[in-house]
């Protein structure tokens, strides 16, 4: 999943874009507040982005611990009857 956070305010132009980083801007004024809120733009789409990707790193973990135990099942049931065959030979 890839994340671009454009943010547009009067006056301002383009000066990088990169994969999975915000855009940044140079503004005509020097206002420290639009720079702020910019980095806290970023910030909270940074934090949805990485919400997400836990949410589905937790469902492919929950999905491999079920197919662990399922094979951990049916390799016990194996090893019983791996048992069994032993003792009725001897």
């Amino acid at each position: 999943m890839k994340l671009f956070l454009f943010l547009f305010y009067p006056d301002s132009e383009v000066k990088t874009c990169l994969e999975n980083e915000a855009i940044v801007f140079n503004y005509d004024d020097d206002c420290p507040t639009k720079e702020l809120l910019d980095e806290v733009a970023v910030l909270k789409e940074s934090n949805k982005y990485m919400g997400t990707q836990l949410k589905e790193m937790e469902e492919r973990y929950s999905e491999i611990s079920l197919k662990f135990a399922e094979v951990e099942g049916e390799r016990q049931q194996l090893v019983m009857a791996l048992r069994n065959l032993r003792n009725g030979k001897n």
